[in-house]
Parts: structure tokens; sequence; C-alpha cells
């Protein structure tokens, strides 16, 4: 593993503001706002509240991620970063969030808070990484790859007919419209932008980016009420279900696939 003052350094940084905001979110700040304890009755360990928790860990990677630029900028190894941070945030994420404030977290609270901060520092070193190699062509599959945020954030919405938020007909509808749409744009895009030859790989870690990293920070800042920065629970972009979850996200791959493939033999034909 190379290691240069650059990823020590970098390291180092990554390590001190993660840990200082999980100290402030758990150990200073109120949580009946910042974790909106007690909203529609739901107390600190229900399953709406419990999401806000690891919710904070991709809040904060979105927060951190200008961070990623420089780095890259000045050739440090964001892979072997990656590699310093991994034992020590999880092990500092989960003694402060089992340790601090009131009432204490358990342990399992603590380790998906962290796992979801170390995924998205993951997902954001890989595209920062790309943005400095080849900003336009990693630009382009980042705007070919928006289609498709939609169909993955919204696909949750198969759930709210069981929890009474919304009717089946107005369901279909929305999953219909972001099927539909993500296709089309990305048919579109695949054409439009044909000389950078699209890579499947490419276009799904920016799906992820866009959807897990840039949009959970911007309901912090954009979607909450002024003066009540509280952290978004999980149902807003995930679905309860694990199974569900993973078929959303097959399904995403899929129809990558299929329209590069599609398009990819049209061209040839002409």
């Amino acid at each position: 593993m190379k290691l240069t003052a650059r990823e020590i350094i970098f390291s180092g940084v990554v390590l001190i503001m993660s840990y200082g905001v999980f100290v402030y979110f758990f150990g200073y700040a109120d949580r009946k706002i910042v974790f909106l304890y007690n909203h529609n009755g739901w107390g600190p360990f229900h399953p709406m509240t419990a999401g806000r928790y690891w919710m904070l860990g991709l809040v904060l990677s979105g927060w951190m991620w200008p961070l990623f630029l420089p780095a890259r900028w000045i050739k440090a190894d964001l892979k072997t970063v990656l590699k310093i941070i991994s034992l020590p945030l999880i092990a500092g994420i989960v003694l402060i969030t089992t340790l601090c404030g009131d009432p204490k977290m358990p342990f399992g609270i603590g380790l998906s808070a962290a796992i979801a901060l170390l995924l998205g520092l993951a997902v954001g070193f890989s595209v920062a990484g790309d943005l400095i190699d080849d900003f336009k062509k990693t630009s382009v599959h980042l705007i070919t790859g928006l289609g498709l945020v939609p169909f993955l954030i919204l696909f949750r919405t198969l759930e709210l007919p069981g929890k009474g938020l919304m009717g089946w007909p107005g369901v279909a509808g929305v999953i219909l419209f972001s099927i539909v749409g993500g296709l089309l744009w990305l048919i579109f895009s695949f054409i439009i932008f044909k000389k950078y030859n699209l890579s499947a790989f490419q276009l799904l870690k920016g799906i992820l980016f866009l959807s897990y990293v840039v949009l959970p920070v911007i309901h912090y800042f954009a979607a909450t009420p002024k003066g009540i920065p509280y952290i978004t629970t999980s149902d807003n972009f995930f679905a309860d279900n694990l199974l569900l979850r993973v078929v959303n996200w097959l399904l995403a791959i899929f129809m990558v696939v299929a329209v590069k493939k599609i398009t990819g033999k049209t061209s040839s034909q002409k």
C-alpha cells in the first residue's frame, strides 16, 4: 500500500470531520430537531427514526465530497485513504453513538451509520478521481445517469399503499413515469453522446453517486424547513423491504445494460 504525507493528511481531515459531526449530532445537538424525536409519535428507536441515524452517514459523505476533488488533484491516492480510515472510522463512530448523548445507541445503529458513511465516501472518492482524470467524459456519464435517479428513488412508492399514504393508481403512474422517462433519457443520451463510448459501470456508479451522496445532502440544505435542519429518514430514499431494494437496483442495472446493447447494435448497423 503506497503511503505518502498526502494520504495521511487527508485521512486525518476526513476522520476529524467525521468524528466532529457525529459528536455534534449525538452529543450536543437537540435530537428532537436533528433527528425529529417524537415526530408523529416516533420515539428514538422507532424504525422511522432509526433510519435517520444511518442516513447521517450518507449526508456527511455528501458534505465532504468537495474535499475529494482537491485531494485527488494533488495526487492523493483515494483508495489508500479509504483503507486507512475504514477501521478507525467504524470504531470511532460506534464509540461516539454508544457513549454520547441520551439515549445511548445500540452497537448496530453506530455500525450501520459508519458503514453508510464509508460506502458514500467510497463512491464519492471514485467519482472525484474520474472527474479529475477526465472531467468531460465523467460529466457526460453523470448527465446520462441523471435520468435513472427518479426510478431509483421512487421505486419505494410500491410500499406506500400498504402504509395508507398513496393509492395504487398513483403509484402505478409514478413507477411508469420513472421507467419510461428514465429509458427515454438513457436512449437519447447514448445517441447524443455516442462518441464518448459510455460505460455501463461508470453510469451505474454515477447513478449511485447522484441518488445516495448528492441528493441526501441537497435534501438536508434545501428541503428542510428554515431553522430546522433535520436528517431525513431512509424511507425517503430506500424501500423498507430489502428484496424490493435489490429488485430496484437489479432493474436499474438491466435498463442501463439493455439500452447500451440496443443503441450499440443500432449504431453498428448504420
